[in-house]
């Protein structure tokens, strides 16, 4: 199995975050321009991020989305499967 990697950046803007996380992992190579993207978070509850921590707070998802276009994706697509027989728009 690969090495897993993690970046951890304290700041109050989600922005700055996502740029500086990725800066750390050295995922700015990744060959971004010009592709169609799929992004996975935890977006599996109705429920606000701050109640249950366990899923991705739609600032981050925004600034990855912001993120990725300005690097030159072609298309950014966000999915992901509810949890407890939810319905993904609900959530």
């Amino acid at each position: 199995m690969g090495k897993v990697r993690v970046s951890l950046v304290k700041t109050n803007d989600p922005y700055v975050g996502v740029r500086e996380a990725i800066e750390i992992l050295g995922l700015e190579r990744m060959g971004i321009k010009g592709s169609r993207i799929l992004l996975k978070p935890n977006i599996c509850s109705p429920f606000p991020p701050e109640e249950t921590p366990s899923i991705t707070h739609p600032d981050v998802i925004g600034a990855l989305i912001r993120y990725l276009k300005e690097e030159g994706a072609r298309k950014v697509f966000v999915g992901d499967e509810p949890v407890w027989g939810l319905k993904s728009r609900l959530c």
